[in-house]
């Protein structure tokens, strides 16, 4: 391990930290606050029954799926912004969540409890719709010289609002109880989430997650230009395919799970480059505690706040990303024009 890598390894220390606080924290917040002290003493098979059917049975299922999908969501993310070479690249951009969301929308209009019931199912119909979204994209991003990173966001974004137009006109055609549910889920929720689809979801990701990173290399030689990239050796059509085939598959199962949750894999790439720099070998494994901690917080303070209904996971996480960036965007501009 050279000194590069000693030096992030505390980095990697503070956020592995951070994950486990946020995770007790969500455990212990909800509309009756639980102690932490409680939460850990129910975590080691004690603790009342009232006390353990909340953590357990409520409030469990929701922060596994959370840090899972947002894992994986950010992952998909990273991926994504290494193969369009643009820090504006994440799956909803690029119109992988709409084209999930759209398949999964078509699988309830025939069977409204899939998402629920058969996990597996309903991955299937995300994945395919997901496929059918990055192919349309690729297809109309290819070139005379092969594919174009700087066409691919801009197609992606076109294709991305056509799937989102018919995402929320296929609802219409539901009952309104499942009209409801359907649009619960394209807002991007965890209300639903159960220890079958956190089962489900984890081996999945375990797989995904090692083939991204097993990619990392070919990330980095991707940030140059294709010149360069070929005479390196690179096959670029088929590592481009590869790696955009990867971020597909795990907007697929995410979506498919927790629905159409935004920002999660364009705010936690940005995050985890700014404290753990540009190599995706490093970048990816951060990205991933990043974006886990985004949405186990964005859940925990949708169902905490007061009122009489929760605020989806999905609007939370939009608050937290446009807040985050208009900071981004606001001190810069202020700190240059400063005298």
């Amino acid at each position: 391990m050279d000194h590069t890598d000693r030096s992030l390894i505390p980095r990697f220390a503070l956020l592995g930290a951070l994950v486990i606080a946020v995770l007790l924290l969500s455990l212990a917040t909800g509309r009756v606050w639980t102690p932490v002290a409680d939460v850990l003493a129910i975590l080691g098979g004690g603790g009342a029954a009232v006390d353990r059917l909340v953590v357990l049975d409520l409030r469990l299922p929701r922060v596994l799926v959370a840090l899972l999908v947002g894992a994986g969501l950010a992952v998909a993310g990273t991926i994504l912004q290494g193969v369009c070479r643009n820090p504006l690249a994440e799956p909803g951009t690029l119109g992988l969540t709409a084209g999930a969301g759209l398949g999964v929308v078509m699988l309830l209009l025939y069977d409204p409890q899939a998402a629920t019931r058969a996990p597996v199912l309903a991955s299937c119909a995300a994945f395919a719709g997901c496929a059918f979204a990055m192919a349309t994209t690729f297809a109309l991003s290819l070139g005379e010289g092969g594919l174009r990173p700087s066409r691919l966001l801009l197609v992606g974004l076109s294709v991305g609002l056509g799937l989102s137009g018919a995402l929320l006109l296929l609802p219409l055609r539901m009952s309104p109880e499942i009209y409801n549910y359907a649009l619960d889920w394209i807002t991007g929720t965890l209300i639903a989430a159960e220890l079958t689809q956190a089962s489900f979801l984890a081996p999945c990701l375990v797989v995904l997650l090692a083939g991204a990173w097993s990619q990392a290399t070919a990330l980095d030689v991707l940030q140059l230009d294709d010149d360069a990239a070929a005479g390196l050796g690179m096959e670029l059509f088929r590592r481009r395919v590869l790696l955009l085939a990867t971020a597909s598959a795990l907007v697929a199962v995410c979506v498919a799970v927790a629905g159409a949750l935004p920002f999660v894999g364009l705010l936690a790439p940005h995050l985890a480059r700014w404290a753990f720099g540009p190599f995706h070998r490093v970048l990816l494994p951060a990205a991933a505690l990043c974006g886990a901690v985004l949405t186990v917080v964005a859940d925990s303070a949708g169902r905490s706040l007061p009122g009489r209904a929760e605020i989806p996971a999905g609007t939370a996480i939009g608050v937290l990303g446009g807040a985050y960036f208009l900071i981004r965007l606001v001190i810069p501009s202020r700190a240059r024009s400063a005298p």
